[in-house]
């Protein structure tokens, strides 16, 4: 099957001679170093880890972590199967002239498009900043830096790490309403239990708030009964008592 072919942008072309023509070894190593932090092999083995420590945490972060996990592995795809449809070859194959200032070569020469690191890096960043909205800013900038990284290799044009970090948080974006509604569900099943704990324990004080104004109208009745007893027993004695004409003789 013929491969779609993607020109760069002539913005990515100038940006990619200025990469090349003022890059140094170490510079290129020092890119190299942080830009493995995003490899699909390295955040593949964290993910699994983390999910892997979930499992002893409730039910929330269970399936937070699994979120996350699906978010890695969808990333980690897409970006081949993009590849094998899409034809764009590498600055580094192109831009870079005899003179390579520790520039090395990236995987396949027409692999350019999308950035696969970027891709893994916007689903992360996309996945974290919904699990921790407060640190999303730095969630982010960490994650742009490690995608500009592939520009700085020249293993990517700019315009290559861009979409491919829009379509890892498009990505994520879609498996996040998958794990939001699996968390409302445990929600409502929370609230479903904890409605019945209040139900049995409103029954219980309704039961028992009966029962004392039982006993509470009970005991008049009780104590109006002994005294109609004593009353009826203070007149027959009376009755019974010798009469003043009945002693005089």
């Amino acid at each position: 099957m013929p491969r779609i072919s993607i020109t760069p942008t002539s913005e990515d072309r100038a940006l990619a001679r200025f990469a090349a023509q003022h890059t140094t070894p170490a510079i290129q190593k020092c890119a190299r170093a942080v830009t493995w932090a995003a490899d699909e092999h390295v955040l593949s083995a964290i993910s699994v880890a983390i999910w892997l420590l979930s499992r002893n945490r409730d039910r929330k972060q269970r399936i937070q972590a699994d979120h996350l996990l699906a978010s890695v592995a969808v990333s980690t795809a897409l970006p081949h199967l993009i590849k094998h449809v899409v034809d764009q070859e590498r600055p580094d194959r192109c831009i870079v002239g005899t003179d390579r200032r520790g520039v090395q070569t990236s995987g396949k020469p027409r692999d350019a498009f999308p950035s696969g690191h970027a891709v893994h890096v916007g689903a992360i960043a996309s996945a974290l900043s919904w699990l921790y909205p407060k640190q999303a800013p730095v969630f982010w900038t960490l994650s742009g830096g490690l995608a500009a990284t592939r520009v700085a290799v020249l293993a990517h044009w700019a315009s290559d790490v861009l979409v491919g970090m829009a379509l890892g948080a498009g990505l994520e974006r879609a498996l996040r309403k998958v794990a939001q509604s699996r968390i409302e569900s445990n929600s409502r099943e929370l609230c479903t239990g904890e409605e019945w704990y209040v139900a049995v324990r409103c029954e219980e004080d309704i039961l028992k708030r009966a029962d004392d104004i039982r006993e509470k109208s009970e005991k008049p009745e009780a104590k109006g009964q002994e005294f109609r007893d004593g009353a009826a027993r203070e007149l027959k004695a009376e009755q019974t008592r010798p009469r003043y004409d009945d002693l005089v003789v």
